[in-house]
């Protein structure tokens, strides 16, 4: 046993050897079984724990029988778990100038009046993942864009033949709405039109009407409040009808508590 790792199950194993059995395990089934306890023991390798105390254990008997030719094991290195490979993707797509590549996509797609699914999706959804707003590339290219603020309310504007495709792509424009409000330019903020408050109303209106999801509801009130100081727009909100929404929001949600300061 050169790195030792302790299941779920609590037995602990030599890592090449559990990760080869649950690897081996049949490919549609979930979990596999511990080969001691039968328990169900899950695929994922990264719920496997490095037993540390027994390695330096066997470092130390390595270290003592070294005059009988044992070679001392070397300290693993560990495998990165997701949320640093995550780290190192979003870093690449950094460099390479993702971010303003799907800008690209978002507003060709609204200009050429396609909605193009699930391209739009995946396009929205891998902007907020990767969007950083500490990023100085990823505000200059949204800050005072347009375009862009445009596109996004025509997406929301249009529907899909698919509910379930809609509400998710719907939820993913007012995540990257909220993304891109937060760091706009106050000619940007100041200069919405009655269109964009009707449109973010509408959303809320949806989740009182057909529960859409409570990540849009929550993105939509974040903007309302980002662009209420500027300009005329507190007045343009109540126009629009939000306060009636709100209301109903509250009404319908109560375990949900969703709370606005104006």
């Amino acid at each position: 046993m050169k790195d030792p790792v302790t299941t779920v199950t609590g037995i602990t194993y030599d890592r090449e050897s559990i990760e080869m059995w649950l690897y081996t395990a049949e490919e549609e089934v979930v979990t596999a079984t511990c080969p001691v306890t039968k328990q169900y023991l899950p695929k994922d390798i990264e719920l496997l724990t490095p037993n540390h105390m027994l390695r330096r254990l066997i470092q130390a008997w390595c270290i003592v029988n070294a005059e009988n030719g044992v070679d001392r094991i070397p300290t693993p290195k560990y495998p990165m778990d997701k949320s640093n490979v995550l780290r190192l993707i979003r870093q690449c797509m950094e460099e390479v100038g993702a971010i303003k590549a799907i800008i690209g996509f978002i507003v060709k797609s609204y200009k050429i009046g396609k909605l193009l699914i699930p391209g739009l999706e995946e396009a929205l959804r891998i902007f907020h993942s990767i969007w950083n707003p500490s990023h100085e590339d990823h505000k200059n290219h949204v800050k005072d864009n347009h375009d862009l603020v445009k596109a996004i309310l025509w997406i929301l504007k249009n529907e899909t033949k698919n509910s379930c495709h809609d509400n998710v792509i719907k939820t993913h424009a007012m995540m990257v709405l909220k993304d891109v409000i937060e760091v706009s330019t106050s000619n940007l903020l100041s200069g919405l039109d009655s269109e964009f408050f009707q449109k973010i109303v509408h959303t809320l209106r949806k989740n009182n009407k057909t529960y859409i999801s409570q990540q849009a509801t929550k993105a939509a009130l974040q903007v309302l409040i980002d662009v209420c100081a500027w300009g005329r727009n507190k007045l343009k909100i109540i126009e629009s009808g939000a306060i009636f929404e709100l209301i109903e929001l509250e009404l319908t949600n109560p375990e949900k508590r969703l709370e606005l300061h104006w």
